[in-house]
C-alpha cells in the first residue's frame, strides 16, 4: 500500500480554505473546488476531494485536523461559523502570501452575494484570513519574514512585491474589516424585533 500525504490543518476550515489558493495538480490551472470532507475512523483524519474548475479531474487530500466541526456542519466550512484557527501558531498549511490572496478571493466573492448577511460574513473571514497572515509576524519589524513564503510561487510574489505583505499593510486592511462581534451585532440590529406578544 502506497504512503498517503497527510496535510496538518488547524481546522477544517482552513483545509478548505487551502484549496481557494491551491492549482489542480493535472493542469496547474485555476483553483480547485473542495467537496465534501469525508472523516475517517480517527476524528482528526479528514479526506477532501478536490475538483477543478478548468479541466474537471479530481483528486484527494487528506489531512490532520486539529478542530473538527460535527458532521452536519461540514458541507460548507468555509462560510459556515467555525474559527479559521484558535491558536496563535501560524499556520503550516497556508502561507503568508496565500492568506492575502485568500483575503482578496473573498472580498471578490463580495461583489456578486446578493445577501447581505452572507456578503457580511464573507468579509468577517477576509479579515480572518488577515488576521492568520500576521501571525507569521514575532518581531517588532515591518517586513514579512521571509520563512513567512514557504510556498514556491509565494515566494516569488513576495520576492516581487513585498510591500503587499509589510505588517503596516496587513493591519491597516485587517482594520477596515468587521469581526466576528461586530457581524454578530450587525445581524442582531438587522433582524426586525418583534412585540413579546406578536408570537406568530
Amino acid at each position: 500500500m502506497m504512503a498517503v500525504d497527510v496535510l496538518f490543518a488547524k481546522s477544517l476550515v482552513e483545509a478548505s480554505l487551502y484549496f481557494l489558493v491551491t492549482p489542480c495538480p493535472l493542469c496547474r490551472s485555476d483553483r480547485l473546488d473542495p467537496q465534501d470532507a469525508i472523516a475517517g475512523e480517527n476524528p482528526s483524519a479528514v479526506r477532501i476531494i478536490g475538483v477543478c474548475r478548468n479541466c474537471g479531474s479530481s483528486e484527494a487530500f487528506h489531512f490532520s485536523v486539529s478542530q473538527v466541526p460535527p458532521v452536519k456542519d461540514r458541507h460548507d466550512p468555509i462560510s459556515g461559523r467555525h474559527a479559521i484557527n484558535l491558536g496563535t501558531a501560524h499556520s503550516e498549511l497556508i502561507d503568508i502570501v496565500q492568506w492575502v490572496t485568500l483575503h482578496d478571493i473573498l472580498l471578490e466573492k463580495v461583489k456578486a452575494e446578493p445577501i447581505p448577511s452572507e456578503a457580511r460574513w464573507l468579509k468577517v473571514r477576509a479579515g480572518q484570513c488577515l488576521d492568520e497572515a500576521l501571525k507569521f509576524f514575532d518581531g517588532g519589524g515591518d517586513a514579512a519574514p521571509k520563512e513567512a513564503a514557504f510556498v514556491p510561487s509565494s515566494q516569488k510574489k513576495m520576492e516581487t512585491h513585498p510591500e503587499r505583505y509589510t505588517r503596516s499593510r496587513l493591519t491597516n486592511l485587517r482594520k477596515q474589516l468587521p469581526t466576528e462581534r461586530a457581524f454578530d451585532e450587525a445581524q442582531s440590529e438587522s433582524e426586525p424585533q418583534r412585540p413579546w406578544w406578536k408570537f406568530w
